[in-house]
């Protein structure tokens, strides 16, 4: 079975002043705008720093600055590289939850990557009712009761994975395809009912950071994904460029 490569960086998005100032000045003025819409200080802030640091994570692999870059949108919205990088030929994917985010980086094929802080959510249950698939809801019956709202967080991080990586994002019907979820079960798309895709057609990885965070990253093509290079990210601003191939 072929095996991609992904670079997956992890983001502390609680940073000194200092360094939040750094994180600005490299930000358009259309970002620094969205940073300030925030309600709250505090989540403009970490949206900032995660939004620098994809910023300083992709120069590194176009050998340029970060305020070099440009970004477009592809038709549901998804960030891609556009100007002079948009030739690169080069997939990415932010997520943040609490106070860390990770970018996914690869050469091969449209990538999605969740990220989820695993927090006490009293109504996960009916949150799985309305957005779950009837057979993603039947597996999760099915899981030990102490091992449930995990499962939850598994099945959530997975099928965002997929409709970030179709680009397709909230405007998906997150109950036309199914996930694995159950802890002993090999990590895969079990069905997809999208039109022109197949499970088959799917990658899908796994991953936690400590035991509060869980993810997954899922790539369009079969195959096993290999992270090749998983880090925690400091912004250097394009110091040394990564290994990465198809």
């Amino acid at each position: 079975m072929p095996s991609t490569v992904v670079n997956l960086h992890t983001i502390n998005l609680e940073i000194p002043s200092e360094a939040l100032v750094n994180c600005r000045r490299i930000l358009s003025d259309k970002e620094k705008a969205r940073a300030n819409r925030f309600a709250r200080t505090s989540l403009g802030n970490r949206w900032l720093v995660a939004r620098a640091s994809l910023r300083d994570v992709l120069a590194s692999y176009c050998a340029a600055s970060p305020d070099e870059l440009d970004f477009g949108k592809e038709q549901f919205g998804k960030p891609v590289l556009a100007g002079r990088h948009a030739d690169l030929d080069l997939h990415f994917n932010l997520s943040h939850s609490n106070s860390l985010a990770v970018v996914a980086v690869t050469r091969a094929a449209p990538v999605g990557v969740d990220l989820e802080y695993k927090r006490a959510l009293p109504d996960w249950e009916s949150v799985a009712r309305r957005f779950f698939s009837p057979s993603e809801n039947l597996q999760l019956s099915c899981v030990a009761d102490l091992e449930r709202q995990d499962a939850f967080y598994t099945c959530w991080t997975r099928k965002e994975a997929v409709i970030k990586a179709t680009g397709e994002g909230l405007s998906a019907r997150l109950d036309s395809f199914d996930v694995s979820l159950a802890p002993d079960a090999p990590v895969k798309v079990l069905a997809d009912r999208g039109i022109d895709r197949e499970s088959g057609d799917w990658s899908l990885l796994h991953f936690d950071i400590g035991d509060r965070y869980v993810g997954a990253i899922a790539l369009h093509g079969s195959g096993t994904i290999n992270v090749l290079q998983q880090n925690h990210w400091t912004m250097q601003y394009a110091s040394s460029v990564p290994v990465l191939s198809n």
